[in-house]
Parts: C-alpha cells; sequence; structure tokens
C-alpha cells in the first residue's frame, strides 16, 4: 500500500509539473508573440525623406568625390528612433523604427545633394570603380527627439571630414547641429521634425565641401 502510495504521489507531481509547463509555454506565447493574437499594436516604420533642390553652380570642377559610408556613434547605430527625456539618456519607441539605420539611410541623401551642385566630374560610394580625387567622410553623433521642452525637438549632429585622397590630407572638418521643433509629441511627430534636419544640414555640407574642396587640375 505504501508503495502504490507513493507511486500516485509521484504520478501526481509529474502531471503538475507537466501542467505548470504548459502555463508557462502559454503564457510566453501570449507576451511575448503577442502578434499571434491580434493584440501586439502594428510596428510603423519611417524613413528619412527629404526633396533634394538643384543648386548649379557656374564652375563645375573635375573632382571626383567619393561618400564613405556614414558611422553612427554607439547607440544610433539602430533602426531603432531614439528619443531622450532626460539628460545623457536614452530611450527607444516599441512601435515605431526607422526602415533602415539612419547611416545607411542618410548616406544617399548626401550623394544627391552633392550631384546636385553640378559641382562634381562624379560623386560615388564604396566601392569606386575610378579613381577618386576626394572623399568625405561623415560620422552621426545623434539623432533624438528630445522632451525637455514643449515642444519636443530633433537634435541631428554630425561631424564632416574632406580628404584629398592622393596625400591623404584632411583639409578640413567641421561640426555640424541642426535642431527642429516636432508638429507633435510622438515619433511622427520626430520623424517630420528629422526631416527638416537633415534637409538642412544636407545644404551645410554640400557648402562646406564646395569651399574646401581644392581648385580643379588638368587630369594626366
Amino acid at each position: 500500500m505504501i508503495g502504490i502510495k507513493r507511486k500516485r504521489r509521484v504520478q501526481t507531481s509529474v502531471r503538475f509539473v507537466f501542467i505548470l509547463l504548459v502555463l508557462i509555454v502559454a503564457f510566453l506565447l501570449v507576451h511575448g508573440c503577442g502578434s499571434l493574437l491580434g493584440e501586439a499594436p502594428p510596428q510603423r516604420t519611417y524613413l528619412l525623406d527629404v526633396q533634394i533642390a538643384q543648386s548649379p553652380i557656374s564652375q563645375p570642377s573635375n573632382h571626383v568625390l567619393l561618400v564613405a559610408e556614414s558611422r553612427a556613434e554607439a547607440g544610433f547605430d539602430t533602426p531603432r528612433m531614439a528619443y531622450s527625456r532626460k539628460v545623457a539618456e536614452l530611450e527607444y519607441y516599441t512601435e515605431s523604427s526607422w526602415v533602415d539605420t539612419p547611416t545607411r539611410m542618410l548616406t544617399p541623401l548626401i550623394v544627391r545633394s552633392l550631384e546636385a551642385s553640378h559641382a562634381f566630374q562624379a560623386v560615388l560610394t564604396p566601392p569606386p570603380l575610378v579613381p577618386v580625387d576626394l572623399r568625405l567622410d561623415i560620422n552621426l553623433i545623434r539623432l533624438q527627439q528630445e522632451f525637455f521642452q514643449q515642444p519636443s525637438q530633433v537634435r541631428v549632429t554630425l561631424r564632416a571630414k574632406l580628404i584629398d585622397v592622393a596625400s591623404s590630407h584632411i583639409l578640413s572638418t567641421q561640426l555640424f547641429e541642426a535642431v527642429e521643433p516636432a508638429p507633435s509629441e510622438d515619433a511622427a511627430g520626430g520623424v517630420q521634425a528629422a526631416n527638416l534636419a537633415v534637409a538642412r544640414l544636407l545644404r551645410e555640407v554640400t557648402e562646406f565641401v564646395l569651399n574646401h574642396m581644392p581648385p580643379s587640375t588638368a587630369r594626366g
């Protein structure tokens, strides 16, 4: 009889553990994969979408310019959309994100802005298939929506460095920053402000390159 009772207790314990495991798995499915039950909010993705203005110059050069892949500081090398409610504290939207990392969206915009100046024989991205004269390095330092005041604002900070490729000489380096108020206190408002800020920086970076590139020289 004692053996039978012990066997029943073991069977009961096994059933209890099995039921507990089933409940744990169900809990994880509901809360970790809530979209299966239609409970998770839809994920919204956004683009850096800037209209590039045509701005022809009177004396185009014969320079070939390489725009290197932009790099980002830690915390901003991700498609997650960053915001801050306290200084030196970074958070991310959970239901909204960029379609790609900001740097991967920024590089083609810089190329288009420089092409629109008509100041170069060509504006290329890596890997270049022909020899290049100049290289532009871009480092994204910050792209975040700040809720330090009302309305919130988006701050975009980047550093540009123009290099003479033949000599490896740094022609110039400059820090750029643009701050734009957000029309609404959410991710969508942040995107609109970010696009305005980036449009401003594109104009300033293009002007920076034009002002610091060397005169054209005849090619051998």
